[in-house]
């Protein structure tokens, strides 16, 4: 991957911080909504998000200062465990945005090294490397926002036909 490459991934990455920006306006009926019960609520995509972004954090970390470590995974036990329901979304999201913010200004410092050398694993022994974690990273963000448009498009069709 050429520096360019990895500079709009950055700026992706960054960019993405802003994908939960309008939930802070929904009401709370909205936030707390289920499409079934397998489903999660808005409030719990965020939450998650907060987490993984949290996790990616030491993970990148753990990558570039210690190649090859081994590093936790997040499960969906967190969503019940940790009382998703009753979080604060916008102190979430203003974390996302400090997390990926303080990210990018370092993989910007690092932009000239080889990102394929960075590399951690998760305990069913997949390993990613800078590149592709950061991609996974923009993935994760885009896939979780969809699953809110979905949430919020089939509150608006339950809504309706009560």
């Amino acid at each position: 991957m050429i520096i360019e490459e990895r500079a709009d991934l950055i700026d992706q990455f960054v960019n993405c911080s802003n994908a939960f920006d309008d939930t802070v306006n929904l009401s709370r009926e909205i936030l707390l909504f289920r499409p079934s019960q397998e489903s999660w609520s808005i409030i719990e995509i965020i939450m998650h998000c907060a987490d993984v972004d949290t996790a990616n954090y030491h993970r990148y970390r753990w990558g570039i200062a210690k190649p090859g470590t081994v590093v936790p995974s997040i499960d969906g036990s967190w969503a019940m465990k940790l009382n998703y329901q009753e979080s604060e979304i916008s102190a979430a999201i203003n974390m996302i945005k400090a997390i990926r913010l303080f990210m990018s200004n370092h993989l910007k410092q690092i932009i000239n090294d080889d990102w394929t050398k960075y590399i951690y694993t998760f305990p069913n022994g997949k390993s990613l490397n800078l590149e592709e974690a950061l991609q996974l990273y923009i993935n994760h963000t885009i896939e979780h926002r969809e699953s809110i448009d979905k949430n919020i498009r089939l509150f608006s069709e339950a809504e309706y036909q009560e």
